[in-house]
């Protein structure tokens, strides 16, 4: 039997579907399209969430800064806390209405982490310390390479 199609005939055969082979081929090529994909989201997600942090710990800084020019005392005295706005650094900022609510980890930001991210790698807290009057430091972490060249434990100071 022979269907014209076109102006030209050929044979007429039944329908085979796809070979198994095919199928795999096809499903591999999906899988790897979705691999790529949500690893390239993943990997976005970690910098936007980087570029918060290094927004949240200038504005912190900001906030210190401001909190010096008006105390006479300098910056708020600490032997080391996770920053929040129940932390002692906290609310002193707060009570002079240098900042409104003070910034958290954006990963995590109802998590109180280990109290030192130098020790911890899993501490994302932004930990405060000040022992003197003119001199603070602020440890937090990133998860790339992004922004400061290398990923980890990061510190700030004045």
């Amino acid at each position: 039997m022979f269907k014209k199609q076109g102006g030209f005939s050929r044979p007429l055969e039944p329908f085979a579907g796809f070979t198994v082979m095919e199928i795999l081929v096809i499903l591999t090529v999906i899988a790897l399209a979705l691999v790529l994909i949500l690893n390239f989201a993943m990997g976005a997600r970690k910098k936007a969430r980087d570029v918060a942090r290094l927004n949240n710990v200038e504005a912190i800084g900001k906030a210190l800064n401001l909190y010096l020019t008006g105390s006479s005392e300098g910056y708020p005295h600490s032997e080391g806390e996770c920053l929040s706005d129940s932390s002692s650094v906290g609310s002193s900022l707060r009570s002079l209405n240098v900042i409104n609510n003070m910034p958290l980890d954006p990963r995590w930001p109802d998590t109180l982490p280990a109290p030192n991210p130098e020790e911890d790698y899993d501490g994302f807290c932004f930990y405060y310390t000040s022992l003197e009057y003119d001199y603070f430091t602020i440890n937090y972490f990133l998860e790339t390479d992004e922004y400061s060249g290398k990923s980890g434990a990061q510190k700030i100071n004045p």
